[in-house]
């Protein structure tokens, strides 16, 4: 257990009336977000934070949406935000994880909300105005460490293709360039969806990057550390619900 001082928002315990606050230090974190339709921007304090224990127990299991498929860093930021007390439920894209809060399949969806380095996911902050009665009710700030990976045996100097999130490709843009220059980049919906397709794909010539639990995930070998070649690349992730 650490302590940490940091804007932040807090996620009440569904057992009554205490509180589980997550607060992963980022270089931006007391910048506040803008552009957010009103009734959908979480309320900030500051305050010292004591991470809970891992057997701090929510009573109610309850279901959650995230992009998947397992493996995202989307799926890291719920596991940390909710524990190992709640259903998590992945799904395609983020406006079918917003969807099942809509729809009251899910309690609650995880989606990013915005990258250090990469910037706002507009897509996402467009799926969420869009919404009907969703409101963001926490975050999450989450380190990224972007990893290459590939089937077990890829020679880098034969790769042809490079599979990610469009924010991964951003954030790793600068490694790639000149590790990987002719190699042609290909938009995932998921970091993870690029890992899955790279190890279902059977091709040694194609890599992914992709959090470094997907690597384990999906039998891949890991490349290359930190493509993204920063120790301040973070993500937030917004914890939305009715």
């Amino acid at each position: 257990m650490y302590t940490k001082t940091c804007n932040l928002v807090t996620r009440p315990l569904l057992a009554g009336a205490l509180t589980l606050a997550l607060c992963v230090p980022m270089a931006a974190c007391s910048t506040s977000q803008q552009n957010v339709a009103s009734g959908a921007q979480p309320a900030t304090e500051t305050t010292s934070v004591e991470v809970p224990a891992p057997t701090a127990e929510v009573a109610d299991v309850t279901s959650v949406a995230y992009l998947g498929p397992a493996g995202t860093y989307t799926e890291e930021a719920a596991q940390l935000f909710f524990g190992g007390n709640d259903e998590l439920r992945a799904e395609e894209t983020v406006a079918n994880a917003i969807a099942r809060v809509e729809d009251g399949t899910a309690a609650y969806a995880v989606i990013p909300q915005e990258n250090a380095l990469g910037g706002p996911v507009t897509d996402y902050i467009d799926a969420l105005l869009d919404a009907q009665g969703v409101s963001v009710v926490g975050e999450v700030v989450l380190p990224i460490r972007q990893t290459l990976m590939g089937l077990p045996g890829t020679d880098l100097s034969l790769v042809k293709t490079v599979y990610s999130h469009k924010q991964g490709l951003a954030q790793s843009a600068a490694w790639l360039d000149k590790n990987l220059p002719a190699a042609e980049r290909v938009e995932a919906p998921s970091t993870a969806a690029a890992a899955q397709g790279v190890a279902e794909g059977g091709d040694t010539t194609a890599v992914a990057i992709a959090a470094p639990g997907a690597a384990d995930l999906y039998e891949l070998e890991v490349l290359q550390k930190n493509v993204s070649q920063s120790e301040t690349n973070k993500t937030r992730f917004y914890v939305v619900s009715k």
